[in-house]
Order: C-alpha cells, then structure tokens, then sequence
C-alpha cells in the first residue's frame, strides 16, 4: 500500500484516535492537559491518604511509557502523585522490568509486601498470572480494553483469593461525550 493510502482514515484509526484523544489529547498531538488523567491523580490519591496500607492497581493500555522518550500517561500520573506527595518509590511501571523475570518478581514482592503503593500496568504485562492481590484496595481501568475477558483479567487482580482487604474498590474512567462510551460498550459486550 502508498503512502497516500496509510494517511486516509479508516475505522481503525478513527477508533484508535477516539480512545487516545478521550484518555489524553497529548497522545493525538493537542498540547492540552487530560481531565482523565487529572482525575486519576486526585482519586488514586485519596485512596492512598484513606487507607494508607493498601495498594492500588492502575491499568492503561495507551499511552505506555517507551524508549524514545516521548509523552506517557504514566509519566503524567507518576508524576502527578508524586506532585501530591507520594514519594517516587511508591509509584512504579511493570514496563521498567522489561522481560527480566527477577526484576519482574522483585517488583511484585515489593508491591504485595507494600512499599510499592502504586503500580502501573497494560493488561498484556500485568493481567493474566500476575499475583499482585495481597493488599490490593483499588483498581483503576484507565482505559477500556477491547475485549470483555480483558477487563474479566484485569479485575481478577483485586477480586481474588489472597487479598487481605474485605472491601475493594473498582473505579473505571470515562471522559462525557467521548469515544469512551463505545470503548466499554465493546468491553463489556459478552
């Protein structure tokens, strides 16, 4: 295919444009600040100074941190908490351990043992097999994934045998009049 023909819209790229502009406007070129982000930061927040000896699980499938330097939603949140202040420990990336099993492992300990309060993570590098429920109190979807058994993976995080806190809460983002609405309506479908 051209060129010419990669430039042209088409379902896919609308649809991937609709959930990076509805998570952050920076992620499509508009040097705007997210009031997603914005209100990831003040919510996570909140959970920490309410109940400071749990964790917290932040899932985003977009706007994942990369070598190139270029913006990241994490940065935005890590950032953002640290602004609020957490202490630069507390908020870590599962993308930092890149495919290193022992770092991996070390990281996961830190967090089930509690001195990682937060951690963010795609479904891909955090869903499936990762046992991260210890002290687990909130979980955040960011953004919608694309199929029900995600969110079905992602929530199997805190909804698990294991974890020490008898009330967790699940907190899901979505921007009004946004692509967001279509994205859980496709997540959620069964």
């Amino acid at each position: 295919s051209s060129g010419e023909e990669k430039k042209k819209d088409n379902m896919l790229k609308i649809c991937g444009d609709g959930r990076k502009l509805a998570l952050a406007p920076k992620l499509v070129g508009i040097d705007e600040a997210s009031p997603k982000v914005r209100a990831v930061v003040e919510n996570v927040y909140k959970v920490y100074r309410d109940h400071p000896e749990g964790t917290q699980l932040i899932f985003c499938d977009i706007g994942t941190p990369d070598d190139k330097g270029g913006y990241s939603v994490y940065q935005e949140v890590k950032e953002g908490l640290i602004d609020k202040g957490m202490l630069e420990t507390e908020v870590a990336f599962i993308h930092d351990c890149g495919s290193s099993p022992v770092k991996r492992e070390a990281l996961i300990k830190k967090f089930n043992d509690g001195l990682v309060k937060v951690l963010l993570g795609s479904t891909a590098k955090m869903g499936e097999g990762v046992n991260l429920q210890k002290r687990v109190k909130a979980l955040h979807h960011i953004d919608a994934p694309w199929r029900p058994s995600d969110v079905q993976q992602r929530e199997g995080r805190i909804l698990r045998h294991g974890n020490e806190n008898e009330e967790v809460y699940i907190f899901r983002y979505l921007v009004k009049n946004s692509f967001d609405v279509f994205s859980w309506q496709s997540a959620t479908r069964s």
